[in-house]
């Protein structure tokens, strides 16, 4: 069994990229389930196709590596909401709690140190916790920009309501 997992991304053509199998066992409940099953030839290197292109899923792979420099050059902007989205989707659809932990981080830092707590609210409505939605919807609710929020992402109020129990707005 090899120490790397090639990984081929659905551009056109495919972009295979080389990925520490021990970074992605750990880093991902999903990864970890599909490497823990029997492969036909225990010699060769595993490959798994993935759905997404290169250019989304290396910040995440970049992320369950430990690369924090790298996923921070990429995510540095508020320009960059779709990135950053992006790689809030892919902590959640590929289960990965180290993930979770290093953009709930992301978040709050945002947040409390007022850089950017329309993004940070943003975020919190892709990642899922209710606690940091409610943290960065208090936060976001007086801002001056408010439809900034709305121009970004018209269906906040709907994803702010649903995690609240809250009902519709």
């Amino acid at each position: 069994m090899s120490d790397k997992v090639q990984l081929r991304s659905a551009d056109s053509p495919p972009v295979v990229l080389e990925v520490s199998r021990a970074a992605l066992v750990v880093g991902s409940r999903v990864f970890a389930d599909l490497l823990s099953l029997p492969a036909p030839d225990k010699t060769a290197d595993a490959v798994l196709d993935l759905h997404e292109t290169e250019k989304d899923i290396k910040p995440f792979l970049q992320l369950l590596e430990g690369d924090d420099q790298g996923t921070a050059t990429l995510l540095t902007t508020d320009t960059q909401i779709a990135a950053w989205e992006t790689l809030a989707r892919l902590v959640d659809k590929f289960d990965s709690p180290v993930g979770r932990l290093a953009l709930r981080g992301k978040i709050y830092e945002r947040l409390y140190r007022n850089q950017s707590p329309t993004l940070a609210f943003l975020l919190a409505t892709v990642v899922n916790d209710r606690n940091l939605l409610f943290d960065t919807g208090l936060k976001i609710i007086h801002l001056p920009d408010l439809d900034k929020v709305v121009k970004v992402r018209n269906d906040w109020h709907q994803k702010l309501a649903a995690q609240l129990d809250i009902g519709p707005i």
